[in-house]
């Protein structure tokens, strides 16, 4: 099989011959991964009110102030925008956190990550998943004490900007402690910690509708979701006081969010067909490790910079193994 390059011409990815250009592929990805959270904007916001739907605005707004300002700095052509992470990233920080918090978090992520690497397109890093690791390592009090509660009126979000009810209580913070959710209670909160875990039916339903429709990376999502399936499950007959069931391990927190819109991306996922699939593995294992024996409850995030580090370390090695079977 043909082997083409990258833009940036760091990593080499298998030519998979799409029947789209590169820029109509691209703007096609755009649309479906739109539709797919817009499925996902109105129930949340009838959940935790308007501030929701303000913070998608000023995130897109400051995305595009951020790159278009980085690319007149930069002396550079603007061809795109990635106006994905601007969008996915609302989702990823919980609904009391000041709004300025937030978009700092999105700034400074956007010029660590884009700006400084030549721009959108050049990224190694989701920019999404490095603000919310700003937001959580700068403003940890105010990040922990931010997970949903409820907001007693939705429609109040104009004037409340915080959860009535503050609380560091997530699914996996009450099920470390000792406490049994059933399933239709992980499914429905209360206890939730991001806008992306509050309806996980509705997650799936979204993300199965850009991984059908986009044109995105297929195998890092399901080698993610299959090892998290059987790790868990072994993982619990081995240490039942540790490690969670399957069930409440997949639905739980943000791994479904985490599986279809971030790992999906493109752009900083592993490039050849067995990169993809390592890089699934190993996220799975690494959430279920940080989660299960840290004090971290939620340690999707860091198994997605783990991926980041060493992602070209797994694209090697599966062409060294291709090469010699």
């Amino acid at each position: 099989m043909k082997l083409a390059y990258l833009t940036t011409g760091r990593v080499p990815r298998e030519d998979l011959t799409p029947r789209l250009g590169t820029s109509d592929r691209y703007l096609v990805s755009m649309a479906v991964l739109t539709a797919s959270l817009a499925l996902l904007v109105v129930p949340i916001m009838g959940r935790i009110g308007y501030k929701f739907l303000i913070l998608q605005g000023v995130c897109i707004l400051t995305g595009f102030i951020v790159e278009s300002g980085g690319a007149r700095l930069t002396k550079r052509t603007l061809n795109y925008f990635g106006p994905a992470s601007w969008i996915i990233f609302p989702f990823l920080v919980p609904p009391g956190l000041p709004l300025w918090m937030s978009l700092v978090g999105l700034a400074l992520s956007l010029v660590i990550t884009q700006t400084l690497f030549g721009g959108f397109g050049r990224h190694v890093v989701h920019p999404a998943v490095f603000a919310q690791l700003i937001v959580m390592l700068n403003f940890p009090m105010v990040f922990n004490a931010s997970f949903l509660g409820n907001f007693r009126r939705p429609f109040s979000g104009f004037s409340i900007y915080s959860s009535t009810s503050l609380t560091s209580m997530t699914d996996f913070d009450l099920l470390a402690i000792g406490r049994r959710l059933p399933l239709r209670a992980m499914l429905t909160g209360p206890h939730v910690g991001f806008p992306g875990e509050i309806f996980p039916g509705l997650v799936i339903i979204a993300g199965l509708l850009y991984i059908i429709l986009g044109d995105v990376n297929i195998r890092t999502p399901l080698a993610f979701l299959a090892t998290m399936v059987l790790a868990s499950m072994g993982g619990n007959i081995l240490f039942p006081d540790k490690v969670l069931p399957a069930m409440q391990a997949v639905v739980g927190g943000s791994t479904l969010f985490f599986a279809f819109f971030i790992f999906t991306d493109h752009w900083t996922s592993t490039k050849t067909k067995g990169g993809r699939l390592a890089a699934g593995v190993m996220a799975a294992f690494i959430t279920i490790i940080v989660r299960s024996f840290s004090p971290i409850s939620e340690g999707i995030v860091f198994a997605a910079m783990f991926n980041y580090a060493f992602g070209s370390l797994y694209d090697t090695i599966a062409l060294a193994l291709r090469k010699k079977l």
